[in-house]
């Protein structure tokens, strides 16, 4: 409405990273880890750190991290996979995963994905998690009766 478009116009996808069922150690290196390389990114890093409203304190710590002493952060991405990423992901406060992720028991996962939904979008996008760790998500995704279609 701010730009002079109609919002039932737009079709919305919502990317979400997905950790369903997963250890503290692996939804850590899923999420968290995902973070660590978000905030470093030149420009959407900004837009994360802005629109998620996340303590910039907390982030220039992970900015500085010592792993990261002497590299360009936005090559982060290519030089670590997520499991290399825990020492700066330790840093990341778990509110910033459950809500920027769907984290936890298939069925709390599911729930988050209904809210992405509820809110607006037309669409949801299961990221980081593979077909296979997310296979009890989609058999209650498809069991669900939502509140609308989507």
């Amino acid at each position: 409405e701010r730009v002079g478009r109609d919002p039932k116009s737009l079709y919305f996808i919502a990317p979400v990273t997905t950790a369903p069922d997963f250890s503290e150690l692996e939804t850590r290196a899923m999420v968290a880890a995902r973070i660590v390389i978000g905030v470093q990114l030149p420009g959407l890093g900004t837009r994360l750190i802005e629109g998620n409203k996340w303590d910039r304190d907390i982030v220039e710590q992970v900015r500085n991290h010592p792993q990261f002493a002497n590299m360009n952060r936005a090559l982060i991405d290519l030089s670590f996979q997520r499991g290399g990423l825990l020492g700066p992901a330790e840093l990341i406060p778990e509110r910033w995963m459950r809500h920027s992720a769907a984290i936890g028991s298939s069925e709390e996962v599911v729930q988050k994905l209904q809210r992405y939904l509820d809110a607006g979008a037309n669409e949801v996008d299961l990221y980081g998690s593979t077909p296979q760790q997310t296979a009890r998500v989609i058999e209650l995704w498809r069991q669900r009766k939502p509140a609308r279609a989507g």
